[in-house]
């Protein structure tokens, strides 16, 4: 006789629990020939360092990069210099920078240019108005191998193109959404590992192939009210990726109070929702203690505590402790006691290489769909 509850316990398990390595989308652009509008050699927007030599955008200022003929589909991704991902979603308020950025662009593809100026191009993709400063487009490429983004309006920095082969899937590409201390962390000097580079290092055993695509959205003064007001704006730009890597709560806990506690929680809570809806993996990480003899306070361990049942409640991949991390590596804080180090970000991209490269392996545990 079968135990009821028993088969049902069986049954809960496999359908939050999936059983398979992530599968590569192998970056297909690094050191690929490429052309641009402006003088000089463009080359170091392809070259894998982020950071350094970048193109300066200017109203129909252009890229074209050739890649090997072969694949169908792709992520085509940009990152700008600037610091915040958006002046405007998630309401950053003080936090505001002036971000200059490609307002308005086309993304094309060719199959027989020879310079990224002859042949036939085909628009593929067309963004007018907007607000970021890095972002991922899904492109059909069919028998073409040359893209190209044309900037019609806009400014700014574009420090890195990444090309990614998903014909086969894109399981491995994420967003990291967070705060200041996510746009420290991962828009601050040039470290010489990043996020990336630590996964491949962990994984490179059982999963030599990969290659994680991954964008920067760091929001300086963001709150988990603001980011849940505008949900809709960041899945619309971010929303075709497979996992959400989350860093909040230092400014919903500002001070050490409890006061924002229920509303950081229900408003986690519909983050996870709408991440869930789009069968995307969220991945929260524990918030980053503060040095309280610089910041003179410390994070409400009620903060610590919904994120924890918040991860359980939702069976979701734990992501990193960061609390713990900076409670015992205070010194790897800035003067302000908040926000990381130059070695406290590349520790916080190495933290998170470590909570979620399990999940590269065969029976690796992936958040419930």
């Amino acid at each position: 006789m079968i135990n009821k509850s028993r088969a049902g316990m069986v049954l809960i398990m496999v359908m939050t629990t999936s059983l398979f390595a992530i599968r590569p989308n192998p970056l297909i652009s690094r050191f690929k020939p490429i052309y641009a509008s402006f003088s000089g050699s463009p080359a170091a927007i392809v070259n894998g360092k982020f950071g350094e030599t970048a193109w300066t955008v200017t109203d129909s200022s252009w890229i074209a990069i050739k890649l090997d003929l072969g694949p169908s589909k792709i992520l085509f991704a940009w990152n700008s210099t600037n610091y915040m991902w958006s002046d405007s979603i998630a309401k950053p308020t003080n936090c505001i920078e002036g971000l200059p950025l490609p307002v308005d662009y086309t993304l094309l593809i060719s199959s027989n240019s020879t310079n990224g100026v002859d042949g036939d191009w085909k628009t593929v993709d067309s963004v007018v108005g907007n607000t970021v400063a890095a972002r991922g487009h899904t492109i059909s490429l069919a028998n073409s191998f040359w893209v190209k983004m044309f900037v019609v309006k806009g400014g700014g920095k574009i420090d890195e193109v990444e090309i990614f082969d998903i014909s086969k899937g894109n399981s491995d590409t994420w967003f990291f959404l967070g705060t200041s201390i996510t746009a420290n962390a991962f828009k601050g000097p040039v470290q010489t590992k990043n996020f990336s580079h630590c996964v491949i290092e962990l994984v490179k055993d059982f999963n030599p192939d990969a290659t994680p695509a991954f964008i920067r959205g760091g929001i300086g003064c963001a709150t988990m009210a603001g980011i849940a007001a505008d949900i809709d704006k960041i899945m619309q730009v971010a929303g075709n990726v497979k996992f959400f890597a989350v860093e909040v709560g230092t400014n919903d806990a500002w001070g050490g109070s409890a006061d924002n506690l229920k509303s950081f929680t229900d408003n986690l809570q519909l983050l996870i929702n709408a991440c869930k809806a789009r069968r995307i993996h969220p991945i929260i990480a524990r918030i980053p203690a503060t040095n309280p003899e610089k910041a003179s306070w410390q994070i409400n361990e009620g903060y610590l505590s919904a994120v924890d049942e918040l991860t359980r409640k939702n069976n979701l991949v734990p992501g990193p402790d960061l609390y713990d991390w900076f409670l015992k590596h205070p010194d790897e804080l800035k003067d302000d006691g908040i926000h990381p180090s130059p070695r406290g970000g590349a520790n916080i991209q190495r933290l998170w290489a470590e909570a979620v490269y399990k999940l590269y392996r065969k029976g690796g545990k992936t958040a419930a769909k």
